[in-house]
């Protein structure tokens, strides 16, 4: 499975593409990368907590720099940080100060801030490795070399393309994936003299300039049904209890399944216009105008 991305007919440098393989790691490897999570999302809740704490007491914001350097010393107090790739636990630092960053950016424009939140159980799902070139994480042939965990048993529908920079182990309805960034020359396609405009609707998902329209696939009613069944059975369980966890995993597959049909339905739709037109035209749209009255599919 790949991420959606669109080639230029104009080579404009350095692009950068997402490809996503899914994971199959066995018991023992899926327990790592559990423990890995949930370390991570102490150590991210930490320093929350300790931004807040320095903060309240000396009138003085942490940065990331200051938050990576009490790394070393965390390590020496908690061991289980040393189960963790290094760089990864730095990334977590650099979530932490994206967090407070956006905050702050919400408080100057004047938006609700929305304090940065400490991460519950399940919240946290994904490790980054920001430097592939330290061996953090790698394609081996069918496998994904991954630090501190071993080789993880991947499906290679395609070969990685250009120079590899960062790679994000996610977890996701209960499956695991690796999304490895790539820099690469981007190929200009064959020149196109074909133009095009497109008018995107509620009715139709988009009328063309040449007369025809695309149908709205609606998949969101095509598994309302499912959806419900899944919600109600959901709701019927216990919290925190072994039947509500299995409830929770079905209704997310319900979500995921459609997101899935929906990223390929768009995807394929785009790499086809891109392939036949040279200029493509689309509206400006009032998105919130469009949906006050009505539902959206």
């Amino acid at each position: 499975m790949q991420v959606a991305y669109t080639e230029t007919r104009h080579n404009t440098g350095v692009n950068t593409i997402c490809i996503k393989y899914r994971l199959y790691p066995t018991k023992s490897q899926e327990s790592l990368l559990n423990d890995t999570l949930a370390v991570c999302r102490e150590v991210y809740n930490s320093m929350v907590i300790e931004r807040t704490a320095i903060y309240e007491m000396q009138n003085k914001s942490l940065t990331r720099n200051d938050q990576n350097k009490n790394l070393t010393a965390w390590k020496k107090k908690f061991p289980e940080l040393g189960t963790v790739h290094s760089q990864v636990l730095q990334n977590v630092s650099e979530r932490v100060e994206l967090a407070f960053q956006a905050f702050f950016r919400r408080v100057r424009s004047g938006e609700k801030a929305g304090y940065p939140r400490l991460k519950g159980r399940g919240v946290y799902d994904s490790i980054t490795f920001p430097q592939l070139q330290t061996g953090g994480c790698k394609l081996v042939g069918e496998f994904i070399q991954v630090s501190k965990i071993g080789q993880v048993k991947a499906v290679v529908h395609r070969p990685l393309i250009g120079t590899p920079k960062t790679c994000i182990i996610r977890r996701q309805a209960g499956k695991w994936f690796a999304c490895f960034a790539c820099e690469f020359e981007p190929v200009p396609l064959h020149p196109s003299e074909e133009a095009v405009g497109i008018d995107v609707g509620l009715e139709k998902f988009a009328a063309l300039s040449d007369g025809t329209f695309v149908e709205n696939p609606r998949f969101f009613r095509r598994d309302e049904k499912a959806l419900a069944k899944a919600q109600r059975k959901q709701a019927k369980t216990p919290k925190k209890s072994k039947p509500r966890r299995k409830a929770n995993k079905v209704l997310s597959r319900i979500h995921e399944r459609i997101r899935n049909r929906r990223h390929n339905f768009v995807h394929q739709f785009a790499r086809r216009l891109v392939n036949e037109y040279g200029l493509i035209a689309v509206e400006k749209l009032n998105v919130k105008g469009m949906v006050k009255n009505h539902c959206l599919a």
